[in-house]
């Protein structure tokens, strides 16, 4: 008797196994986690943005282009477009301060 497959699921995009270094994938878990996306949403954003900026200059963009421009404001400015206070520009600085492990930490940790 022939074991049968069952039959693929059409709507699913095929999985693609990715080995990476551990500061890129530290690095891509915590740009999602700050912009409040799946690790495979980021990873698809920026290939995606990679991708079209290279077919229209017909270059590779630089390195550190994509953070310039994909850069979250709020760093400069809090709910509604204010400015940040004292105390949420000192945190920021105090949260820049620390590793990335332990950063993506409290970040998981606030979610």
């Amino acid at each position: 008797m022939k074991s049968e497959k069952p039959p693929s699921d059409s709507k699913r995009s095929p999985r693609f196994l990715l080995l990476m270094p551990d500061d890129v994938r530290d690095g891509v878990t915590r740009a999602a986690a700050v912009h409040g996306r799946t690790v495979t949403a980021e990873i698809n954003l920026r290939l995606r943005d990679s991708l079209s900026n290279e077919g229209a200059h017909g270059v590779a963009p630089s390195p550190g282009a994509y953070a310039v421009r994909h850069a979250p404001t709020a760093a400069t400015t809090g709910e509604g477009g204010q400015p940040l206070s004292d105390i949420e520009r000192a945190m920021l600085v105090g949260l820049k301060r620390l590793s990335a492990e332990k950063q993506l930490a409290l970040l998981t940790f606030l979610k």
